[in-house]
Protein backbone atom coordinates (compact mmCIF):
# COMPACT_ATOMS: atom_id res chain seq x y z
CA UNK A 1 0.00 0.00 0.00
CA UNK A 2 1.03 3.65 -0.18
CA UNK A 3 1.40 6.20 2.23
CA UNK A 4 0.02 9.05 3.08
CA UNK A 5 1.36 12.48 4.35
CA UNK A 6 0.35 13.69 7.98
CA UNK A 7 2.43 16.37 9.16
CA UNK A 8 2.83 19.53 7.69
CA UNK A 9 6.18 21.03 6.10
CA UNK A 10 9.14 22.18 8.03
CA UNK A 11 11.35 24.48 5.77
CA UNK A 12 14.17 26.53 6.33
CA UNK A 13 15.56 28.94 5.69
CA UNK A 14 12.20 30.01 5.67
CA UNK A 15 11.83 30.85 9.34
CA UNK A 16 15.05 32.57 9.41
CA UNK A 17 14.27 34.87 6.58
CA UNK A 18 10.77 35.33 7.34
CA UNK A 19 9.89 34.41 3.73
CA UNK A 20 6.52 32.51 3.61
CA UNK A 21 6.65 28.96 2.97
CA UNK A 22 3.55 26.86 1.76
CA UNK A 23 2.63 23.13 1.90
CA UNK A 24 0.11 21.47 -0.24
CA UNK A 25 -0.98 18.10 0.66
CA UNK A 26 -3.61 16.14 -1.82
CA UNK A 27 -4.72 12.49 -1.81
CA UNK A 28 -4.24 11.27 -4.95
CA UNK A 29 -5.39 7.21 -4.70
CA UNK A 30 -7.61 7.09 -1.78
CA UNK A 31 -7.65 2.90 -2.41
CA UNK A 32 -4.03 2.91 -2.73
CA UNK A 33 -3.24 5.52 0.24
CA UNK A 34 -1.18 7.57 -1.90
CA UNK A 35 -0.51 11.62 -2.05
CA UNK A 36 1.10 14.20 -3.31
CA UNK A 37 2.94 16.94 -1.47
CA UNK A 38 4.47 20.33 -2.57
CA UNK A 39 6.23 22.90 -1.18
CA UNK A 40 6.94 26.13 -2.15
CA UNK A 41 9.21 28.85 -0.82
CA UNK A 42 8.06 32.54 -1.91
CA UNK A 43 11.88 34.50 -2.31
CA UNK A 44 11.15 38.00 -0.63
CA UNK A 45 13.76 40.64 -3.06
CA UNK A 46 16.11 41.25 0.16
CA UNK A 47 16.57 37.29 0.94
CA UNK A 48 20.63 36.75 1.65
CA UNK A 49 22.15 35.46 -1.73
CA UNK A 50 23.09 31.65 -1.18
CA UNK A 51 22.65 28.04 -1.87
CA UNK A 52 19.40 27.01 -0.21
CA UNK A 53 17.20 23.67 0.34
CA UNK A 54 13.72 22.66 1.48
CA UNK A 55 13.78 20.03 4.11
CA UNK A 56 10.24 18.14 5.29
CA UNK A 57 9.95 16.14 7.74
CA UNK A 58 6.59 13.53 7.96
CA UNK A 59 5.33 10.58 9.06
CA UNK A 60 3.66 8.22 6.77
CA UNK A 61 1.04 5.30 7.84
CA UNK A 62 1.15 1.97 6.16
CA UNK A 63 -2.24 1.58 4.39
CA UNK A 64 -2.06 -2.26 5.14
CA UNK A 65 -0.49 -2.63 8.47
CA UNK A 66 -1.21 1.08 9.89
CA UNK A 67 2.22 1.56 10.87
CA UNK A 68 3.67 5.01 11.13
CA UNK A 69 6.95 5.73 10.32
CA UNK A 70 8.97 8.83 10.13
CA UNK A 71 11.24 10.14 6.21
CA UNK A 72 12.60 13.24 5.11
CA UNK A 73 12.32 14.68 1.85
CA UNK A 74 15.24 17.25 0.68
CA UNK A 75 14.80 19.22 -2.00
CA UNK A 76 18.01 19.88 -4.57
CA UNK A 77 20.22 22.53 -3.87
CA UNK A 78 19.39 25.71 -5.33
CA UNK A 79 20.89 29.34 -5.90
CA UNK A 80 19.29 32.61 -5.17
CA UNK A 81 21.51 35.55 -6.36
Amino acid sequence: MGRSTTTAATASPSSACGTPTKYHWQRTNALAGESTATVTWDIVPDIPRGTYRIVHFGEAKNGLAGAISTFTGTSRPFTVS
